[in-house]
């Protein structure tokens, strides 16, 4: 492989990028590396230049990129210390089609965590992928964020779910669980609407605008719960979740005293022919903060939030012990998860036997977000800083 240099990007390489994509199309692969400049109010430095921003860090050979990856900078609490890290997504190699540049991600990712050590991925969908293979030889570790499933209309679920529907026998066994009444799901339903009728009377729920101040007093009497959490605080949340952007509903739950008890931001979407979910109506519990003991009253809101918006099914990728306890009470089943957490060695102790993954708090709107699981963006995408 000729020599590469691993800098971030800037608007020059533009059309090297744009190249590099096209060579990956034409090599018959669909991932692709971000073009879009900075997302007005994306992200922000203090002045010893650490903050919260994204950058897409390229391997250039002095004419074409390489390789290419995304890090979000930003911080964590882990075992009560506030730490600076950086997620990594969006890695794409044009080793991919041309074993020329199979090395050009591995300088990559040596060069990134010679620069932050304290690196994390989130969303990997297969420990048979390339990528997660990869991070194993470079000896992250890794844990599955468990999957879990609330079916709020199971005949059309049941029948139309493209997991059962592509095996007959299955579908055959799932039209009859639906004819009568889903079984165990329907005992879920019941037991959602029996918990939630029960703490709604306890809180106050509101739909926000946009994170406030609010939001830091929340995280300050809850950050300590947690082994280990993105610092899920005003500035943080501000940026990931744009006021105006309608994709998102924030829900704000109070005590009857009016002290903070938790927040979460849900969305939905109508699938077309998606190849986990077919043209099902799904809603997502995309992020959520809040006092553990809070938590059956918080995620009752989520929950009682899409059901008055129509989906027939609620998902969530959580890790946290209690988050995931809290959904079971509320009648979420588990499933088989495609979402993988992924560790550098320079994020001990995370995922060490002292901070388990049921410790740390992790959900889809960490690292790259929602994806296909949100509407289209109606901002412009990507979000990269190309300084």
């Amino acid at each position: 492989m000729s020599r590469v240099e691993i800098r971030v990007a800037h608007a020059g390489d533009r059309p090297a990028i744009a190249r590099f994509n096209e060579r990956l199309h034409a090599g018959g692969q669909d991932e692709r590396l971000p073009l879009d400049g900075q997302v007005e109010g994306e992200g922000y430095r203090t002045p010893d230049g650490t903050g919260q921003y994204r950058r897409l860090i390229v391997a250039h050979d002095g004419a074409e990129v390489r390789a290419g990856m995304v890090l979000f900078d930003t911080r964590a609490v882990v075992a009560g210390d506030v730490r600076n890290f950086a997620w990594v997504y969006n890695p794409v190699s044009e080793g991919l089609i041309d074993r020329t540049w199979t090395l050009a991600i591995v300088h990559l990712v040596k060069w990134a965590q010679g620069n932050r050590p304290f690196l994390m991925c989130l969303g990997v969908g297969s420990m048979d992928e390339k990528w997660a293979q990869f991070m194993v030889k470079m000896n992250w570790r890794h844990a599955p964020v468990p999957f879990l499933f609330l079916p709020l209309r199971p005949k059309r679920v049941l029948r139309d779910l493209p997991a059962l529907r592509s095996r007959p026998a299955v579908s055959r066994s799932a039209s009859l669980a639906a004819a009568v009444g889903g079984g165990a799901v329907l005992a879920g339903i019941l037991r959602t609407q029996r918990v939630w009728a029960t703490r709604r009377a306890e809180v106050d729920v509101t739909q926000e605008e946009m994170f406030g101040p609010w939001a830091d007093v929340l995280y300050d009497a809850a950050r300590a719960d947690y082994g280990a959490a993105v610092v899920r605080d005003q500035r943080y949340l501000e940026q990931l979740y744009q006021q105006g952007d309608d994709r998102y509903r924030i829900l704000r739950v109070r005590d009857r005293s009016g002290a903070e008890a938790g927040w979460t931001v849900v969305t939905s979407r109508r699938m077309q022919e998606n190849r986990y979910f077919g043209n099902l109506h799904v809603g997502t519990l995309v992020d959520g903060f809040g006092t553990l003991g809070s938590l059956p009253a918080v995620l009752g809101a989520a929950v009682q939030r899409l059901a008055d918006e129509g989906v027939d099914l609620v998902i969530a990728n959580l890790s946290h012990d209690s988050w995931v306890k809290a959904a079971r009470r509320l009648g979420f089943l588990p499933g088989p998860t495609n979402f993988y957490f992924f560790v550098s060695p320079g994020g001990a102790p995370l995922l060490e036997p002292t901070l388990p993954v049921g410790e740390i708090h992790l959900a889809r709107g960490d690292c790259e977000g929602p994806l296909t699981l949100a509407p289209p963006t109606p901002l412009p995408t990507g979000g990269i800083r190309l300084s």
